[in-house]
């Protein structure tokens, strides 16, 4: 679903803004879809399919003897390193557009974010075992 706004009111989820749309908004705006768009687009190829997302993550960790949450802090810094690498020298040539890099660390948030929150139901659940 697109994230949308509007010349009086603008969008977002369960957000709304009744106010007219700053520069900053339409940024932030774009960006949200743009992470939505990498979102979607690599899911399938990162998840093999699976309805669970952080399968890349468990599948990984499970073949180098670390924990999801440690493969997740890898590929979230590779992502923080090249914004970082942007931030101190512009000129310096990007493999990825700065703005799919900003997407992505976003959607590694999000990731990460839930995998917390994974990681606390589980607990939650086990407390719960009548044995």
């Amino acid at each position: 679903m697109p994230i949308t706004y509007e010349t009086d009111v603008t969008v977002l989820t369960a957000y709304t803004y009744v106010i007219p749309p700053t520069g900053y908004d339409k940024a932030k705006l774009e960006l949200l879809e743009l992470a939505e768009k990498i979102e979607t687009a690599k899911r399938p190829g990162y998840t093999q399919n699976s309805v669970d997302v952080l399968e890349n993550f468990k599948k990984a960790a499970e073949m180098t003897g670390v924990t999801p949450m440690q493969v997740w802090g890898a590929y979230f810094y590779k992502h923080t390193a090249a914004l970082l690498s942007y931030a101190k020298d512009p000129t310096i040539p990007q493999a990825e557009s700065l703005e799919g890099r900003f997407a992505d660390a976003l959607n590694y948030l999000k990731l990460g974010f839930y995998m917390i929150k994974e990681e606390e139901e589980e607990n939650t659940n086990q407390q719960k075992l009548p044995f």
